[in-house]
């Protein structure tokens, strides 16, 4: 028989752990002295570390010992002699590390309780030494749960408790590292993936710990920030991923020396070739070419960037990325790559001669240009109307973002003024959404070149003008854009000048966010200080808790820009919960914000649908078990095809509505699009409308409508359209299109693609919804949105009917419980169960007990066939149904059956479940309790 480890095992597995990081212990940091007290000469500590050295020299265990022994005797006479020194932590240090090398070479108690003595003193040390004092910390920990013969679980939690306390410290990495050596000997799994997932969040960018990771941990795929300053081959150094944010890029890692490498630079060629103006390519050179190889590039036809790679093989970036040449690494608009063994075989664009960057794996194109307009900081200049005229009404003045309210409506025009006309041909330069994610990026170049022209001609000319940050505002912004997409930091450097000269005059406080913006960028860009530091100092200078709504939109970005997610949520979270979203000029913001697709793709690498670890794209785009949306449908005012206002939720006359957003194109072809077969074409960018029609159709009591919101003016067209695609629901029409504030408002990106969609329950607040983006992993994008929309009907009514029950109306919630579609063979999401289950009530609170017990089996035979529940370990929901059972059979008169029943239910249930189905039963369950 196996013996289980003991508390002694999991001391001596703790001190192999930390044996195995005595190389990560050697950091220093900048001492200063206390009053009163002197510093330990660098002297004596580097020669305490030359005396500790010696032991590799050694030729046998004793001479090893010795070293140690002697190593500890010379630094405790320094520490005697300084006993107060703040730097003494340095020397206890290494008093550690020799006595747990002597520990190893002799397991006996007095070496054993040196460490901890040692321990003891270090546990004492600030923060600048933590990554002295983790060891000693964990080490204390150890011990103290040996004595206690703590548990597994009490260890995991110790454990986990020390990480949190290292979070934002100099060891927070360390601590991390170690940690994930000793979670998997607690069996502590789920920490182990704690761990990992806040590696991934924190140090996605440190080549140290993407070399970790590889070497100890055996993970296959790693979701990684390529980052690092590389020069080009024209001397102009970029650095990744801030300078190409919002983009793809391609980085190739390549020698001449190769035999086939031509060949297979033409081959990453064709990948390129595959996806026009999607990715640009940098070409990193292994060779130490003087040149980068760019001559090289230039013979073979590739419009490539060259950089240079000091190094070559043995650099830092192609040790920790590419590992292996010639090979490829895609990375996405927010600087991270997935690294697999299959692409770095024989390069992550070409594995067996087929590309492995297919489709799935590329963002689309929409997406990233919806990235880049907001890395940008399009949003603090363009308002619901994109106006910007002094001239204006106060009403139409409060649209324009980037002035203080009060300021701007009381603007005067005078003969110093840049004038109304230059100022709006400014501001036209910048294009509203989302019109502005789909202009290509020579025609968004160019309109930020135009802009930045008008605004130096306007400053030059009018400089006398008090409200010239308006000009100098747009003028940043412009730069901005030009650095993006260019790729050029000469434009954020000149953007920079011109925010240093904005901030040098007296602002309102909005008006001074956008120069405050620009400068935290170029912070970022050249590591000046801490992010949470940056942040709070934009925020704090914007007024604080009574900053414009714009310094916390920024802040939100400027968290993305620095690649902290925990940032991001925080700035995110105290946005929407100052409820900004209501100000119009924010929509778009907003629905950035808001939106599910961002959420599932922001900071992370560009997965296919079997690679993501936490949640697949259907599982997400369906959000069937997670926190469920529900907030207020705004009221909106649509067209009827003859003239008249449609009103939502007004005019849906209490029932769920599928509202589709749709945008029909420029023609519209009365017959099907052919293959190169002559066949239809399979992919219809419609399917969606024919399956909510479908569901419309099926809904037993048709209480579900189907309202089309047709982003176009033209009724002719949408009747023709109408006609082509059978479609019988009602249609309407959004004034404007594109241009109308509702687009923004409710986060509608391309519904020329892909309807939008909005379930709307029936007292107005929506259920689900689809922006349009596309999750390229899910093969099946059209077909998710199908079971999102029929699944989330079908919660809506039970829900429905759950309320008729606490009110009493066992009539209307029989009613809702009998829908809201019949079975069918596909029935993945299992909510007949509960379903019936509350349909045996209703029918129970109207007597009708023979109907209660056909549901309540009904329900049970359900249950049992989709979970598969054995008769012995039943869950919550299967045990309150068998007791529901009997309170039936009671009242039928079948005692005996009664008796079985109750029986069944007296069995010890399994672990309780967060299921929603689980969920629902308990609330039917607290339901009948309190009835009963």
């Amino acid at each position: 028989m196996t013996r289980p480890p003991s508390n002694r095992d999991f001391q001596a597995a703790c001190l192999a752990v930390l044996l195995a990081f005595v190389h990560l212990s050697s950091a220093q940091s900048q001492e200063t002295p206390e009053s009163g007290t002197a510093l330990i000469a660098e002297s004596q500590i580097a020669a305490l570390q030359e005396e500790f050295a010696q032991y590799k020299k050694a030729t046998s265990s004793t001479s090893m010992r010795r070293t140690f022994k002697s190593t500890v005797r010379k630094a405790e006479a320094v520490l005697k002699a300084s006993p107060d020194a703040p730097n003494r932590f340095r020397v206890l240090a290494i008093v550690l590390q020799s006595q747990k090398r002597l520990l190893r070479l002799d397991n006996s108690d007095r070496n054993r309780n040196a460490i901890f003595d040692t321990c003891g003193k270090l546990a004492k040390a600030p923060d600048e030494y933590a990554s002295i004092r983790l060891e000693a910390d964990l080490l204390l920990s150890d011990k103290a749960l040996t004595l206690k013969e703590a548990d597994l679980k009490e260890r995991a939690e110790a454990l986990a408790e020390i990480v949190r306390r290292y979070r934002d410290t100099p060891a927070e990495m360390k601590s991390l590292m170690m940690a994930l050596m000793i979670a998997p000997k607690l069996e502590a799994f789920d920490l182990e993936k704690e761990f990992i997932d806040a590696m991934d969040e924190r140090f996605a960018d440190d080549p140290t710990v993407i070399e970790w990771r590889r070497k100890h941990l055996g993970i296959s795929r790693l979701d990684v920030l390529f980052a690092g300053t590389y020069t080009r081959a024209d001397g102009v150094s970029l650095k990744f991923p801030i300078d190409r944010l919002g983009h793809h890029c391609l980085m190739v890692f390549w020698s001449s020396k190769t035999p086939t490498f031509e060949e297979t630079l033409k081959q990453f060629k064709k990948l390129q070739d595959n996806y026009p103006d999607l990715f640009r390519v940098y070409s990193f050179n292994l060779d130490e070419l003087p040149d980068a190889g760019q001559s090289i590039l230039r013979r073979l036809k590739l419009d490539w960037t060259a950089m240079r790679l000091p190094g070559g093989k043995k650099s830092q970036a192609y040790r920790t990325y590419a590992r292996t040449y010639p090979t490829c690494i895609l990375i996405n608009g927010y600087g991270r790559a997935m690294l697999m063994p299959t692409n770095l075989a024989y390069g992550a664009g070409v594995r067996s001669g087929q590309p492995a960057i297919s489709d799935a794996r590329l963002s689309e194109g929409r997406h990233l240009v919806q990235l880049q307009s907001l890395f940008i900081g399009d949003f603090l200049v363009t308002g619901l109307d994109n106006k910007l005229d002094p001239a204006l009404p106060p009403e139409l003045q409060k649209s324009s973002f980037d002035g203080d309210m009060s300021s701007v409506s009381k603007l005067t025009h005078t003969a110093d003024s840049v004038p109304k006309e230059t100022l709006n041909a400014i501001q036209a330069c910048f294009t509203i959404p989302p019109l502005r994610y789909r202009l290509t990026s020579v025609e968004a170049l160019a309109n930020y070149k135009k802009a930045h022209k008008l605004c130096l001609d306007a400053i030059k000319k009018y400089p006398k003008d008090p409200n010239l940050w308006i000009v100098r505002n747009r003028a940043i912004i412009s730069l901005l854009g030009m650095w993006n997409l260019a790729g050029e930091p000469k434009y954020l450097a000149q953007a920079a000048e011109q925010s240093r000269a904005l901030l040098a005059t007296d602002l309102p406080p909005a008006a001074a966010v956008v120069g405050r913006f620009c400068l935290a960028k170029q912070s970022i860009r050249q590591g000046d200080a801490k992010p949470k530091t940056l942040l709070s100092e934009l925020v704090e200078d914007s007024g604080g808790e009574e900053a414009p709504a714009s310094a916390f939109a920024a802040a939100a970005i400027l968290a993305i820009d620095a690649h902290a997610k925990d940032l991001h949520e925080q700035y995110r979270g105290k946005f929407l919960d100052a409820q900004y979203d209501g100000n119009p000029s924010l929509w778009s913001f907003v629905s950035f914000l808001r939106g599910r697709f961002h959420r599932y793709t922001l900071l992370r690498a560009n997965y296919t649908s079997h690679e993501r670890k936490d949640t697949s794209p259907r599982g997400y785009i369906i959000n069937h078990g997670f926190t469920p949306t529900d907030i207020q449908m705004p009221k909106i005012e649509l067209k009827t095809l003859d003239g008249k206002t449609f009103s939502i939720p007004k005019d849906t006359n209490g029932k769920l509505t599928l509202l589709t957003f749709v945008e029909p194109p420029e023609v519209i072809k009365t017959e099907p699009e052919l293959d190169a077969r002559g066949k239809p074409k399979r992919k219809n960018p419609n399917a969606v409308m024919k399956l909510a029609h479908n569901l419309a159709g099926r809904h037993i009591h048709k209480e579900l409508n189907v309202v089309a919101a047709f982003l176009c003016d033209d009724p002719n067209k949408i009747k023709t359209m109408m006609k082509v695609e059978e479609w019988t629901c009602k249609a309407t029409m959004v004034p404007g299109g594109l241009t109308n504030p509702m687009v923004r408002q409710l986060g509608i990106l391309s519904a020329d693609r892909i309807p939008n969609v909005f379930l709307l329950r029936r007292d107005g607040t929506i259920a689900w919804q689809t922006s349009g983006l596309k999750y390229k992993a899910e093969y099946s994008h059209e077909f998710s949105v199908y079971l999102a929309m029929k699944v989330h009907t079908e919660i809506c009514d039970s829900l429905a009917g759950y309320r008729a029950l606490q009110k009493g109306d066992f009539k209307k919630a029989k009613w809702f419980f009998s829908g809201p579609f019949l079975p069918e063979g596909d029935e993945r999401y299992r909510w007949a169960a509960p379903r019936f289950h509350g349909r045996a009530l209703a029918n129970m609170g109207l007597k009708d007990w023979k109907a209660a017990l056909a549901d309540i089996d009904t329900a049970i035979d359900a249950h049992q066939k989709g979970f598969n529940h054995a008769k012995l370990d039943p869950c919550e929901g299967m045990v309150e149904m068998q007791l529901t059972r009997a309170i039936i059979l009671e009242k039928l008169g079948q005692t005996k059956e009664a008796k079985a029943a109750r029986q069944q239910a007296a069995i010890a249930t399994s672990p309780p479940s967060t299921s929603p189905y689980q969920v629902f039963h308990g609330k039917l369950k607290q339901l009948r309790l309190n009835q009963h």
